[in-house]
């Protein structure tokens, strides 16, 4: 992800990992914009990234393979916000 997560004065940006109803997991991402999530079984996910209060980033089809970790890269764009619900 690009920018450091303090790109928000005062704001703690999380990451969910979804991958069906009632499959959501959660970190809080770093100040090197870094996150980590360990135990995934192997599957498609959906990520996205949020403030708590606006969706900052929304993506689908990241794969996680079994015994493997899986980096991604982000980009976040303010224009495109969404409100958590």
């Amino acid at each position: 992800m690009s920018g450091p997560a303090s790109w928000i004065p005062g704001t703690r940006l999380k990451v969910r990992i979804s991958r069906g109803a009632g499959q959501d997991r959660w970190s809080l991402i770093d100040a090197n914009c870094n996150f980590f999530i360990d135990g995934l079984e192997p599957g498609e996910y959906a990520v996205s990234i949020d403030d708590g209060k606006v969706i900052l980033l929304e993506t689908d089809n990241v794969i996680v393979n079994k015994d493997s970790e899986t980096l991604i890269s982000l980009s976040l764009q303010a224009d495109s916000n969404k409100t958590t619900d």
